[in-house]
């Protein structure tokens, strides 16, 4: 991995979305991104030879972890808690820039709060990002588990995803499960 995939993020991406938001080097070679004093740590599994799956820890200040709602509870708007949501995938896609190859597909997750926080046209804004960052692979969200309680809203929503290039799969303590085509 190169230093050239942070400037072509900053360039493609951080300076049209995220410019309040720090991005540091990781010990493992990766970046994470900062939000007032609080750590965001892109993880990365490969279940599958072809699937990459994303999950964001977030560390207080003195480094321990703590939940995602801790953090979110930190916006002062519910827009800010959309564009944090935004962040930590992005932080995603520069961690998966020179990983990923056109067979694969990467799973991101999203947060309650952007669920609750964004009206409809879900994932248009981040078709822009991705866009920006042209990466190889197939995009997937990954739609928080508590959307299965409301089936006709989690069809619409994973429906807007997908007409904005997104595959969607529904997150779960048992892993993610895809949603259908057939759900819409």
């Amino acid at each position: 991995m190169s230093d050239e995939r942070l400037r072509v993020f900053i360039n493609q991406v951080q300076t049209h979305y995220f410019s309040h938001f720090p991005i540091v080097a990781n010990a493992e070679g990766g970046y994470a991104g900062l939000f007032l004093k609080y750590r965001l740590d892109s993880m990365l599994t490969r279940p599958y030879p072809d699937i990459w799956l994303a999950s964001t820890r977030f560390r207080a200040p003195t480094g321990q972890t703590v939940r995602e709602d801790t953090v979110i509870a930190l916006c002062r708007a519910s827009e800010t808690a959309v564009v944090l949501d935004r962040f930590a995938r992005a932080l995603h896609l520069l961690n998966l820039m020179e990983r990923t190859t056109p067979s694969q597909t990467a799973y991101l997750p999203v947060s309650q709060a952007l669920i609750d926080g964004v009206s409809d046209n879900h994932g248009a804004v981040f078709r822009d990002i991705v866009d920006r960052l042209a990466l190889p692979c197939r995009i997937g969200i990954l739609l928080p588990a508590a959307l299965e309680r409301d089936p006709n809203r989690l069809a619409r929503i994973a429906a807007s995803y997908r007409r904005n290039g997104f595959a969607t799969a529904l997150n779960g303590v048992d892993g993610f499960r895809p949603v259908g085509l057939n759900a819409a």
